[in-house]
C-alpha cells in the first residue's frame, strides 16, 4: 500500500515543479526581451581563420564557412594604386593690356598662343578664356582655337549687351593631333566696331592627356 501513495506523491512534485519552470518562463507584456546573438566575431573576415567555428564532434563531416561572413570580391578593396603623372598645363596668359581688333577676318589674339610637345598615342586636352567688349551692341565677336594656323574647333559667337558692355567666352577642346611639337592658338574677329580685350583678362591652357 506504500508503493503507490509514493508513486502518486512522486508524480504530484513532478508536476509542481514543471509548472513552477513553465512559469518562470512566462514575461509580462511590457517587459521587452533582447536576444543576444549565440556567439559573435570580432569581424566579417574572422569567420576564415582558425578557432571561430565549433570542431565537429563527428569525423568526416564537411563543414563550410557561414554564407553571412563571405565578402564578395568586389567589395573588397586595392591596397595599392596606380597612379600616372601627367606633364604639367602650358598656360598662354594676357601681357599686353586691352588689345583690340577691328578685322572681320579671324586673326591671332595676342598673348594667346602655346607650343605643346605630344607624345604618340595622346591627346590635348585645351581650355581658354577671354574677357572683352564691342563698340557697337549690335555687332558681333567671332573665336576660333587653331592648331598651327589651321582652325581646328568651331567659331563661337558672342556680343555685349550695350554698347562698350563686358563679355565673356570660354571653349574647352580634346585634340588628337599627331605626335611632335604643335602651338594651339585663339583667333578673333568683329563683324563691324571694334573688339577690345579686358586688360589682360584672357588665358589658354593646354594639358596632355596620356593613355592609361
Amino acid at each position: 500500500m506504500n508503493e503507490p501513495k509514493s508513486t502518486l506523491r512522486q508524480a504530484i512534485e513532478k508536476t509542481q515543479d514543471q509548472l513552477a519552470t513553465d512559469k518562470e518562463q512566462i514575461l509580462p507584456a511590457s517587459k521587452v526581451v533582447v536576444v543576444g546573438p549565440a556567439r559573435s566575431y570580432p569581424s566579417a573576415t574572422a569567420a576564415y581563420e582558425d578557432g571561430t567555428q565549433f570542431d565537429s564532434e563527428i569525423v568526416g563531416i564537411h563543414t563550410t564557412v557561414r554564407p553571412m561572413w563571405r565578402t564578395p570580391d568586389v567589395a573588397i578593396q586595392q591596397n595599392k594604386v596606380i597612379t600616372t603623372n601627367l606633364p604639367p598645363a602650358v598656360t598662354a596668359s594676357g601681357l599686353i593690356v586691352s588689345p583690340s581688333v577691328t578685322s572681320a577676318v579671324l586673326v591671332g589674339i595676342p598673348d594667346m598662343s602655346a607650343a605643346v610637345r605630344v607624345p604618340a598615342g595622346s591627346q590635348v586636352q585645351v581650355s581658354w578664356q577671354f574677357s572683352g567688349s564691342l563698340s557697337a551692341s549690335t555687332a558681333s565677336a567671332s573665336f576660333a582655337l587653331y592648331r598651327d594656323t589651321v582652325r581646328i574647333g568651331p567659331v563661337l559667337y558672342g556680343n555685349s549687351p550695350a554698347n562698350n558692355a563686358k563679355f565673356s567666352m570660354s571653349q574647352t577642346f580634346i585634340d588628337t593631333p599627331s605626335p611632335g611639337l604643335h602651338a594651339y592658338s585663339v583667333y578673333w574677329a568683329t563683324s563691324a566696331g571694334t573688339l577690345t580685350g579686358d586688360g589682360k583678362g584672357r588665358v589658354l591652357h593646354a594639358l596632355v592627356l596620356k593613355p592609361q
